[in-house]
This record gives C-alpha cells, sequence and structure tokens, in this order.
C-alpha cells in the first residue's frame, strides 16, 4: 500500500525490491553476486513486485518528477527476508512525506552531459530527481531527518560519472545550496543490459 501525505492512495509511481545488501561485491562468485533487482508500477495506492525465495531484501517507493514539484520525498526503505516459498509476506505499507527543506545547485559542464541525475538519501526518507542538461537540480528534504548525503550522477558518451565523495550535511528548513563536479568512472563503462527470468512461485 502506498499513501501520500494525507493518507490517501496515490495514484502512480513505482514499487521496488533488491537484494544488495546480502550481495558480496568483492568476490565474483554466482553464489555472491547474483544481483536481483524487481520493481512494480504503483496504480491507485497498489503495487505487486514478484520476489525470488531464499532473499533478503530492501523495498522502497519513489515517483516522477512531478513527486518533486509537489514537494514530497520517499519514506524509509523497508526490510523483507523471503526465507522459501512456504514463508508468509505481509503487506508492506509506504507513506510519502511533505518537505520542509530543499537542496538546490549546479553541476558542472551538465550541459555536456548525454542524462543526469541527482539523489539525496537519509535514514527517514530519500528523494530523487532528473536534471536537463544545463539547468539546476532541486532535491525535497526533511529536517527530522536529521543528517543526509546527496550527490548527482550522469552519462556522457557510454561513460558513467558520479560523484567522488558525497555531499554529508544537515539540511535548514526551506533553501540550501551545494554544486557538484562528476568524475569519470575510469573502470566502468555502460553495457547493454542483460536480464534473468526467475521463478518467483
Amino acid at each position: 500500500n502506498v499513501n501520500d501525505p494525507n493518507g490517501d492512495p496515490v495514484p502512480h509511481g513505482w514499487a521496488w525490491c533488491g537484494n544488495w545488501e546480502e550481495v558480496d561485491f568483492a568476490v565474483d562468485t554466482q553464489a555472491t553476486n547474483t544481483v536481483i533487482n524487481s520493481g512494480g508500477e504503483i496504480r491507485d495506492g497498489q503495487a505487486d513486485v514478484p520476489l525470488v525465495a531464499g532473499h533478503s531484501y530492501r523495498c522502497g517507493v519513489g515517483g516522477g518528477e512531478e513527486f518533486v514539484e509537489q514537494g514530497w520525498l520517499s519514506p524509509a526503505e523497508q526490510e523483507v527476508e523471503y526465507a522459501s516459498k512456504n514463508s508468509a509476506l505481509e503487506n508492506l505499507t509506504f507513506t510519502f512525506k511533505e518537505a520542509d527543506a530543499t537542496l538546490v545547485g549546479s553541476i558542472e559542464d551538465s550541459a555536456d552531459f548525454d542524462s543526469t541525475w541527482c539523489w539525496a538519501w537519509s535514514e527517514g526518507g530519500s528523494s530523487w530527481t532528473e536534471v536537463d542538461p544545463g539547468e539546476q537540480y532541486r532535491l525535497n528534504l526533511s529536517t527530522e531527518n536529521g543528517e543526509w548525503e546527496a550527490g548527482c550522477d550522469g552519462v556522457k558518451d557510454d561513460e558513467w560519472h558520479f560523484t567522488e565523495e558525497p555531499y554529508s550535511f544537515t539540511p535548514d528548513k526551506g533553501k540550501n545550496t551545494h554544486n557538484f563536479s562528476l568524475t569519470k568512472m575510469g573502470a566502468w563503462k555502460i553495457y547493454d543490459a542483460v536480464s534473468e527470468t526467475f521463478d518467483s512461485t
């Protein structure tokens, strides 16, 4: 179940779950590096996200640019343990929150990127937005969540660029500002997507 800050069902958005926390990226074996990303569209406050048994997940919800314009931020992620196919899974409930602060600023040379986006994360919630080339970004925040970390990423000529050191801060109510510069991730390249189908029953 996914609700807006007033407790009403969110008309649209997305929900997702992933097992990233149990994956050991330092060990390149199939047993440890089976990364599961699963998602589903939110419609009228409901979303179905298929899971593969035998894994632990973190789940969350998000929305598009219109959520940023409405001043919402995503609620905290929730943990799900799906030990076996016989395990009973209870429905999760997420409620978006109204922001009382924003983080705004520019990305150095953003007009040169094919696509850019920015994010902010805290223990109590998160925010995400796409950024038009050459334009400033805006992220919704809550001062109730304490310390935040923020950063931006971008793709230029099939090469990934990222915020080498996330910006850690405790926001004041209202407008907060910070500018980012992106660093090319030397060993990484954007490749064509590869998918694998699991039996979720």
